[in-house]
């Protein structure tokens, strides 16, 4: 496969191979400024509906966390790190249906689940177990296990994990011996041969922040089939397709994170990623989605979170720190339990209402702070705050 490097918009590799690259390459750019914020958007700009789905509550199937969640096979597929410690599969309906691999040291069984990915055209479920460096393969229709994939850790880490055809992806972290012009941040497997190669060096990308820390993803699996990436520091999100890797979506703004500044965070990697929610500047593009023609997704401004919708047709965006939720909630009364973005198709997004926040959900429905059609649903109506979480559906407006 051959992957071309790539510039960010900001900051211009000084790799000679891509040294004759514009600034500008990626498909889409915006600058923030160019578009004053708004105080809030209401999701009935998008979306004209709001379906529910409440997962099977049984004692060995509670979740304590949903930490990624995908919809392949018409099924969806929920990893909880925390208290299931599993990958557990439901029908469209929210019934239980089995759970991939278990823990322990034999064939197919894991120490610690990281993320998981799913080839749906091959029918394979890949499942990243990184305290020992191994990607796991099931069946996908029978969570059958059919072998294992070694990663090479000596030297390298990867906590995040995307499929694309017959070629794995994940990301990765390096002991300090290895040399800054070595480490780069997007990591090739192939899981047949066993080939590796690696792009995106974090000298260059990511202004230069190489530390292991906490993000919930950094790959976002996309309608056309391709992947976008995207570190908590860089302002392009990136696009892997068969073609190779290439800058996808820009967000400029004489408001982002510098590497001067970053560089003057102290303490351990967490402590330091923490303390730039004390100062005013841009940073951490996640819950990168496609729905439709319009591309949405959040980034961080002094630790608040905004909310950017992009339209491709007509290159205009809007955002905001307040994404106010009038499909569920009555007219006045729109500030709630937050929605957690999962995953796109082409009619709409899919989220989830954290386990945590269960019990607030729950307790606006018994005050009457929902819609009156809402309130009634059976979905909803069958849950309770000790449920396991609820997913969700946003259908978009034609």
């Amino acid at each position: 496969m051959s992957i071309p490097f790539a510039t960010s918009c900001n900051n211009a590799p000084q790799s000679k191979k891509a040294k004759d690259l514009l600034a500008d390459t990626a498909q889409y750019t915006i600058e923030l400024e160019q578009v004053a914020k708004e105080h809030v958007i209401k999701m009935s700009s998008y979306f004209n509906a709001m379906e529910f789905v409440p997962l099977e509550t049984r004692e060995d199937i509670l979740l304590g966390r949903i930490n990624k969640c995908m919809k392949a096979n018409d099924c969806l597929f929920v990893l909880d790190k925390t208290v299931a410690k599993s990958l557990l599969v439901f029908d469209k309906e929210g019934t239980f249906l089995f759970r991939v691999g278990k823990l322990g040291q034999g064939p197919g069984e894991y120490s610690s689940i990281s993320d998981f990915s799913i080839d749906e055209r091959n029918g394979i479920i890949y499942l990243m177990d990184n305290q020992t460096g191994s990607i796991h393969k099931y069946a996908l229709d029978t969570a059958e296990y059919l072998n294992t994939v070694r990663m090479n850790k000596e030297e390298v880490r990867s906590f995040h994990l995307a499929t694309l055809g017959d070629t794995l992806y994940t990301d990765a972290f390096y002991l300090p011996s290895v040399a800054e012009s070595q480490k780069n941040m997007l990591r090739m497997l192939h899981p047949n041969t066993g080939e590796e190669a690696a792009w995106l060096p974090y000298k260059d990308y990511n202004l230069g922040w190489d530390k292991i820390h906490f993000v919930s993803d950094v790959f976002y699996n996309q309608l056309d089939g391709h992947i976008k990436f995207v570190q908590p520091f860089m302002n392009t999100v990136m696009e892997i397709s068969t073609e190779g890797v290439r800058p996808y979506f820009c967000l400029k703004s004489r408001n982002w994170l510098s590497k001067e500044e970053l560089d003057k965070t102290k303490g351990s990697p967490a402590e330091r990623y923490n303390s730039l929610r004390r100062i005013d500047r841009i940073c951490n593009i996640n819950s990168f989605v496609e729905f439709g023609d319009y591309i949405f997704f959040k980034f961080e401004e002094g630790g608040i979170s905004n909310y950017l919708f992009y339209n491709k047709n007509d290159a205009s965006f809007r955002y905001s720190d307040f994404l106010a939720n009038d499909l569920l909630y009555n007219e006045s009364d729109f500030r709630g339990t937050e929605l957690n973005v999962c995953f796109a198709d082409s009619l709409g997004i899919y989220g989830y209402i954290h386990p945590f926040a269960m019990e607030r959900f729950m307790m606006e429905k018994a005050e009457g702070r929902f819609k009156k059609e809402i309130g009634q649903m059976k979905e909803i109506s069958s849950v309770n705050s000790e449920s396991n979480p609820l997913i969700f559906y946003l259908k978009r407006r034609n």
